[in-house]
């Protein structure tokens, strides 16, 4: 029972705790959206350096349907989530149409070719490690201007935050058409695969997809280290669940130990009375 009231604590503390910094999340996340702009061309001019040491164009791009998303190698934990929600979309898939290719700019602009070679060598693997993949993903690096453009362009704003070194964004992957314009994007960081062939399908022949209602983006997920009480939201919700898991199993633990209990004495009480 001592142990119950702990773990009954522990999970009103992590709620208690959870709300205290609402407020200020709410004015840390401030203007990080995606804005709807279905049809807006990306800037074909603009000029990155890809993993590999290479100059790219984004107007290299042409004639390709592409997914692209927007990401850095420091980051904290949304990124290596999205990107491995993708990574595991592309393997559902199976082999990648040889002119798809997938586009990761990173949202900082210390970042080296190396740092990006590194992640584009872990995501290709776990999208499967075929040589059609490898192609395919090229994680592109640039000057913060160059990367402000291309994520204006599709509505992507996101903001850097000095206090801890991260940029607050939400997730989200944009499908942009052979020639080069908006065609549709998917919230979240897990994406079903044949939701995703369609849309690479429809890029192909250059078509657009408007947001229905709602964008999926309404849920905001943050990519950076808050803390306002010493914990951040993504350990607040951690420690939440860990305590709410712990309840319920200590909870399990002492009713099956009573039941036993009252079973152990109904059998002694029937061998006494015979």
């Amino acid at each position: 029972m001592a142990l119950l009231l702990v773990a009954f604590a522990c999970a009103l503390w992590t709620r208690s705790a959870a709300a205290q910094p609402t407020a200020q999340l709410d004015r840390e996340l401030q203007g990080i959206e995606v804005v709807d702009r279905i049809g807006a061309a990306l800037p074909a001019e603009l000029e990155l350096t890809d993993h590999e040491g290479e100059r790219v164009r984004l107007g290299d791009f042409a004639g390709h349907p592409v997914l692209l998303t927007f990401n850095y190698s420091t980051c904290p934990m949304l990124c290596s989530l999205q990107l491995g929600g993708l990574a595991k979309a592309l393997a559902a898939m199976g082999e990648l149409p040889p002119d798809v290719r997938i586009v990761r700019i990173s949202l900082a602009p210390k970042e080296t070719p190396e740092q990006a070679a590194k992640g584009q060598l872990a995501y290709v693997r776990q999208a499967g490690g075929s040589e059609a993949a490898a192609r395919a993903w090229r994680f592109l690096v640039g000057d913060e201007r160059t990367i402000r453009a291309a994520a204006d362009a599709v509505g992507f704003r996101y903001r850097y935050r000095p206090e801890s070194g991260d940029y607050l964004h939400v997730a989200a992957l944009f499908v942009i058409t052979a020639d080069g314009h908006l065609s549709s994007l998917f919230g979240g960081i897990e994406y079903d695969a044949k939701a995703l062939a369609a849309a690479l399908e429809r890029a192909r022949q250059n078509q657009l997809q408007p947001v229905p209602g709602a964008s999926p983006l309404d849920v905001v997920l943050s990519c950076f280290n808050y803390d306002a009480t010493g914990h951040s939201p993504t350990a607040l919700v951690a420690m939440r669940i860990a305590g709410l898991v712990l309840l319920a199993g200590l909870a399990t633990f002492w009713i099956v130990l009573v039941l036993r209990k009252k079973s152990k004495r109904a059998r002694e009480a029937s061998v006494t009375a015979h």
